[in-house]
């Protein structure tokens, strides 16, 4: 009875050793676990902040856009405008250089008008001598 008593005592001990043993481990465990859940629980403030900047950098990106589209539209309006102007001009030259023409041939027939008008009255006062 008493080497019984002996040997539940010492699996007892040895028992009571392990399950300290387990208690220790579990606590260890239980601060691994809490460790590893803070730091992903850091991680996941980070990535929600880095989210956070993403999404206004796209909403900027997007107004960027927005504003690039806009010009791009008055730049083409401009365009068009700039070449109505360039087709107005080169008609007004057009106009422009055919009045001058025009002119330039009034004149030359006005000069010979002048010119014979001019022959005709020296005839006239070189005969009247």
């Amino acid at each position: 009875l008493r080497e019984q008593k002996n040997n539940l005592e010492s699996q007892l001990s040895h028992v009571s050793v392990e399950l300290d043993t387990l208690r220790r481990g579990e606590h260890t465990t239980n601060e691994q676990f809490e460790t590893r859940i803070m730091t992903l629980q850091a991680d996941y403030s980070a990535a929600q902040s880095r989210i956070a900047e993403l999404e206004s950098s796209l909403h900027q990106v997007q107004d960027d856009l927005a504003a690039l589209a806009k010009l791009k539209e008055e730049c083409s309006v401009l365009e068009q405008n700039q070449a109505d102007s360039a087709a107005a001009l080169q008609s007004q030259q057009q106009q422009f250089s055919s009045e001058l023409q025009d002119r330039d041939s009034k004149i030359e027939q006005l000069n010979a008008q002048l010119a014979g008008l001019l022959s005709t009255q020296d005839e006239s006062t070189s005969g009247i001598s």
